[in-house]
């Protein structure tokens, strides 16, 4: 169920909390995952009971899996290990790819079966929660034993099952250790206000920019003239709704958590404010960044490293098949991790090359950018990057594109509101702190996912009467206008 949805935020999300309040009283840690694990199945089973089927199957199976990998560590052979691995990865991949891009090869051969498929919230990340968890299995040689209960709950836990962030086991066990999921006070009220912050960025940001973005796209798509200025502000529109949608369901997610007594990590830390894109990338969506880094870029980075010193490959060679070619590859799979369809993959191909540019500029440079043009051509690249993640067809996006170039007359006008709104989201975006930044002085996620930093800003919450104040008065505008939120845009992919 949606984060911003009344009903989850009135009824199931108190009920839930009342519920672990008892629980832990009555049975401690051991009964709190029991019942965190039956919420988060009832809360997935909102959207659709053959998802929650879905759901359920894929850990199940994963779980068999994970049991053979520990059963294998003692009684077979390190290649067999490795069988049982590939088997299990493999079934993730041809699980995920049946029910997320199947019906991009049916549209591709036109047939008509696409619109019967199902397409699972939050398949994307549940799965790739559980291939590393099996990574991470095989890796240790003392990984801490999961019960069924536990393994089920980490699979599928609601704060962080539709959209992130993507967590490891470590993460997961570190979080349990740190808080023994024990009801605390200082937790539920950081929780509460980490959630009332993403409240507030979804639903009077993200949502007050939407309708613009969407006129526009909407126009376009049936290619209408809109003009150079409404194609500049549709795309920057574009940017500020999607960052603070993400932005405001990864505070939702972290405070969720929270108030049950688990902290998530950080997938989020003022993207826009990268000096180049690589840095966009540690910054925008963490945890995903961190599993391609991790698992495909660092091998193929490495293997390529070892045939280059085998061959005593040139400098520029060696630069093109160890940070070029790999970078290129791994961000093309990521635009296609996000979904099915040509303009994901051109999305990704547009960061795989921008990325590869950067390492080639890094080698080569002469002359050292400064932070506003580094963060201007990032800006710029998300930008155009973007108008083939929010149109659906390639034709649609390079449409869009020309009207970057069309000078003359149109029937649209820019509105004054729209205007208005990209400036505050600029201002809140360049120059205020971000939550990280607003919560410097607690506590909000389980291993504070990027560099150590020191908060410029006076701007700080604190648990006083005032802040908690003005954080439910916050609370309260954003939930009466929640009436007429959209879905999370990440809920797609």
């Amino acid at each position: 169920m949606p984060f911003h949805d009344t009903l989850f935020i009135m009824f199931l999300l108190p009920l839930c909390f009342i519920g672990y309040l008892i629980t832990y009283r009555f049975f401690r840690t051991s009964g709190v995952i029991i019942y965190l694990l039956l919420c988060s199945l009832l809360s997935y089973s909102f959207w659709d009971i053959g998802f929650l089927i879905i759901l359920v199957f894929s850990l199940s199976i994963n779980y068999c899996f994970y049991r053979f990998l520990l059963y294998g560590k003692k009684n077979v052979t390190n290649k067999q290990q490795n069988y049982i691995l590939y088997i299990g990865i493999i079934f993730n991949l041809v699980y995920l790819f049946y029910f997320k891009y199947s019906y991009f090869l049916y549209d591709i051969f036109n047939s008509s079966n696409s619109d019967n498929l199902l397409f699972p919230i939050g398949i994307s990340f549940y799965t790739f929660i559980q291939i590393g968890f099996l990574l991470q299995t095989r890796a240790s040689e003392k990984f801490q034993r999961y019960s069924l209960s536990k393994y089920f709950l980490f699979g599928s836990f609601f704060p962080y099952i539709t959209a992130g962030p993507i967590l490891t086991a470590n993460e997961f066990d570190n979080s349990i250790e740190h808080s023994n999921l024990k009801p605390s006070l200082e937790r539920a009220v950081l929780g509460f206000s980490l959630f009332t912050f993403g409240l507030a960025k979804k639903i009077l940001i993200a949502d007050s920019i939407a309708p613009y973005v969407n006129e526009i796209f909407v126009a376009s798509s049936f290619e209408e003239n809109i003009g150079v200025v409404l194609a500049i502000l549709g795309s920057l529109g574009y940017m500020f709704q999607l960052y603070f949608d993400f932005s405001g369901y990864s505070d939702m997610a972290l405070g969720i958590a929270l108030l049950f007594g688990l902290y998530l990590p950080l997938n989020f830390f003022s993207p826009l404010k990268a000096t180049n894109i690589v840095d966009f990338w540690r910054r925008w969506h963490i945890t995903m960044t961190r599993f391609f880094t991790n698992y495909i870029y660092t091998n193929l980075a490495l293997k390529a490293t070892k045939k280059a010193i085998e061959k005593r490959r040139t400098p520029l060679t060696r630069l093109f098949t160890v940070s070029v070619l790999p970078s290129f590859i791994t961000f093309t799979l990521a635009g296609i991790w996000h979904g099915a369809g040509w303009n994901f993959i051109i999305f990704g191909a547009i960061h795989g090359a921008a990325i590869s540019i950067f390492h080639i500029w890094k080698h080569f440079k002469k002359l050292k950018l400064n932070s506003f043009i580094g963060r201007s051509l990032t800006i710029f690249t998300f930008c155009v990057s973007l108008i083939f993640f929010k149109t659906s067809s390639p034709d649609e996006a390079l449409y869009f594109l020309s009207q970057f170039f069309y000078f003359g007359p149109t029937s649209f006008q820019v509105k004054y509101e729209m205007t208005l709104t990209l400036l505050i989201a600029a201002t809140i975006v360049f120059t205020l702190p971000n939550t990280r930044e607003i919560f410097f002085n607690y506590r909000i996620s389980s291993d504070e996912a990027v560099e150590e930093f020191h908060s410029k800003y006076i701007f700080k919450w604190n648990n006083s009467p005032s802040w908690i104040l003005l954080t439910s008065l916050i609370f309260i505008i954003s939930l009466l206008l929640s009436a007429n939120g959209s879905p999370f845009i990440y809920y797609k992919f």
